[in-house]
């Protein structure tokens, strides 16, 4: 399935349920062609949390779905890209949702569907499982009373190319089609959007348990209980979340989470730093755990309590819980959402040193040098001096094509007084791109190189080579039998440590933001105590 998200092909493959997007399924199959089945399926995705977050004025959703067999084999699959101009349709999906038609086909038997919808430009997503039975053709009613494409509908609707000259069967409670006449309610499972929390008194009573447990959890922070407050929240979100007879939306929960927080800004701005080290923190915990719905959970409330933290007109420190976060999302493959933080934090610091490297490094393993080399000249117009960015940069502009100008900043580089990693690479890219260029100088490159930075490996292997090409093989001999290991593992950890993401700046960040949230623990206490009813 070339062109899936990364990030949308591993909850796929997970079984994951949940997330952002609300939508509803159904299917019904069909006579195909002779001896084969068809499987007809519409989603409806429920329009506003399809469109939360959404500023273009062009929304782009991929749908993709996986039939797995009983076996969890993938026996079909389908990837559509849906378009939609939201000056023209923006309030009637508000309104009405959008449905996306689209058929499988399906040898007989038992059938997981797996179904993900993923927003495109927010990254917002919903996964939902259909599971249901395919019968022989011969079982199948050889013409179900289904309606052609009626010629108005008051949903916006894409339909995929599988689907043939035929509309699914619409859902029980949809109003009759017209000119085509009414499909009745198919012998299919359904799917769809739960009510709204607050539509029943069952519903209240479930928000004020959920805010009631959040409440408890939060004072456990207080009391320093840290371990205590992350097991409780992650308890109470799942048993929430995943209420067999009503489950609570992800949107409901942020909202009562959120309603607390507010509660205790009011009280103290400054009580929300540790609740935002708390959700990065469950952030973290439900990445590795593979739990879609908690990672959301604590996404969209951290972003909301940074946001609130914000207005009490404390933008430094936002914009440095915005910039780690951001980071720890690119690195789990929440794309869309941390170049969201991160444009945040460069529209009021252009030049934020660690936020523009990871995007070039990010760059960089994606293959975009020329983006990459965005980024790191936006870097260094802030910080001229910064080795790995100027390192980076001339790599990078190797890969470009522009070798010249690669040199000179590696001579830049080496003629500088540190010794470091960055010192390592310029030696060793140097030397080889005087080699593939066929200039002179890399043996005496390298034999300088050698001298300022004993035992690296790399460095001896390319002089050995050097020799070797010119004629003087026993010379090489020489240098390898010479060859003493020196340093941590011979200048590898050089090489490693270009080839993965800057690692020492987001640690020393996250530290310092971990004891913002440590020094800010007793106005979380001070509030708490204020707001206890």
């Amino acid at each position: 399935m070339q062109g899936v998200n990364v990030e949308s092909a591993a909850i796929l493959m997970s079984g994951q349920e949940g997330g952002e997007i609300s939508l509803g399924a159904l299917a019904l199959p069909v006579r195909d062609e002779p001896g084969k089945t068809r499987v007809l399926l519409r989603l409806r995705l429920d329009g506003p949390s399809l469109l939360a977050g959404q500023t273009g004025d062009t929304l782009r959703a991929e749908v993709v779905l996986y039939a797995l067999d009983a076996g969890n084999g993938v026996q079909a699959s389908l990837l559509e890209s849906i378009e939609v101009d939201l000056p023209a349709h923006r309030a009637a999906i508000e309104r009405n949702g959008l449905d996306h038609l689209s058929s499988l086909p399906l040898q007989p038997g038992q059938y997981a569907v797996r179904i993900l919808v993923r927003n495109v430009e927010t990254g917002r997503l919903g996964a939902r499982t259909l599971r249901m039975p395919v019968p022989e053709p011969a079982e199948v009613d050889p013409a179900p009373p289904l309606a052609p494409p009626p010629a108005e509908d008051p949903r916006v609707t894409a339909r995929s190319s599988s689907l043939g000259p035929l509309d699914p069967p619409p859902f029980p409670d949809d109003a009759a089609r017209p000119a085509g006449g009414t499909a009745p309610a198919p012998q299919a499972d359904t799917e769809v959007a739960p009510p709204p929390l607050l539509a029943t008194a069952e519903g209240r009573k479930l928000r004020a348990a959920a805010r009631a447990a959040y409440r408890e959890a939060v004072e456990s922070l207080a009391a320093g209980r840290e371990a205590e407050a992350l097991a409780a929240v992650r308890a109470s979100e799942d048993s929430l979340l995943r209420r067999p007879d009503m489950a609570v939306r992800v949107e409901d929960l942020v909202e009562i989470e959120m309603d607390v927080a507010a509660e205790l800004a009011a009280a103290n701005p400054d009580s929300l730093v540790p609740l935002m080290r708390l959700h990065r923190r469950l952030h973290e915990d439900a990445t590795v755990r593979r739990r879609l719905q908690g990672s959301t959970m604590a996404r969209e409330v951290f972003v909301r309590l940074v946001d609130l933290y914000r207005q009490s007109g404390q933008a430094e420190l936002a914009r440095r819980f915005e910039a780690v976060f951001g980071i720890l999302l690119l690195r789990s493959g929440v794309q869309s959402r941390a170049n969201q933080l991160f444009q945040r934090v460069l529209a009021e610091d252009p030049g934020n040193e660690m936020v523009l490297l990871e995007l070039a490094t990010s760059a960089e393993r994606r293959g975009m040098h020329q983006e990459a080399t965005g980024h790191l000249n936006a870097l260094l117009r802030a910080h001229p001096k910064n080795r790995e960015a100027r390192l980076r940069r001339a790599l990078d502009l190797k890969h470009l094509g522009n070798t010249a100008e690669a040199m000179d900043i590696l001579r830049e580089l080496i003629r500088e007084e540190p010794v470091d990693w960055c010192l390592h690479i310029a030696y060793q890219e140097l030397a080889r791109m005087l080699t593939a260029g066929g200039q002179p100088g890399a043996e005496k490159l390298l034999r300088e190189g050698l001298e300022r930075m004993p035992g690296d490996e790399k460095l001896t292997l390319q002089l050995a080579a050097a020799l070797e090409r010119g004629g003087l093989r026993g010379e090489a001999r020489d240098v390898l039998a010479r060859f003493k290991l020196e340093g941590d593992d011979a200048g590898g950890a050089a090489r490693r440590r270009y080839n993965h993401p800057p690692d020492s700046l987001l640690e020393s960040l996250v530290a310092e933001l971990d004891r913002e949230a440590t020094q800010r623990m007793p106005a979380l206490v001070a509030a708490v105590g204020r707001t206890r009813k």
